[in-house]
């Protein structure tokens, strides 16, 4: 796998992350910083378990689409791949939209082609009894 470029999201703060791939684990420079070798298991309870130099901590994550969403130590941390030359979200992006669970769509907002505005609803899905 390549180097790739991601977002890092800690409640409002963002941070410009680049990620190298290696036997081990991953090479992760924060803000342009020096790399910083970041590896991830699963411990004997299935829980993620993710080293980050000296520091280990226990969590859970879920992939979102183009997000991966990881929850250490009470905070929600949300990686999100960004494309080159674009910001993700932007125009002509994927074309597609993942529910984070098995739902039923019951209704419909926007047709294929339409322009939309951000942040426009686009649909309903009903899960586990919620909207």
């Amino acid at each position: 796998m390549k180097r790739f470029d991601a977002r890092l999201r800690v409640g409002d703060a963002e941070r410009r992350t680049t990620v190298t791939p290696v036997a081990d684990g991953a090479d992760v420079a924060f803000d342009g910083g020096a790399p910083e070798r970041v590896t991830v298991e699963r411990d004997a309870q299935g829980r993620l378990v993710l080293r980050l130099g000296e520091r280990t901590v226990r969590g859970a994550a879920v992939r979102d689409g183009s997000k991966i969403r990881v929850a250490f130590d009470g905070r929600l941390w949300t990686f999100e791949t960004v494309a080159a030359g674009r910001r993700a979200g932007a125009a002509g992006g994927l074309g597609e939209i993942r529910a984070p669970m098995v739902g039923k769509v019951v209704q419909v907002s926007a047709a294929a082609g339409d322009v939309v505005a951000a942040g426009a609803p686009l649909l309903v899905l009903e899960a586990m009894k919620m909207e």
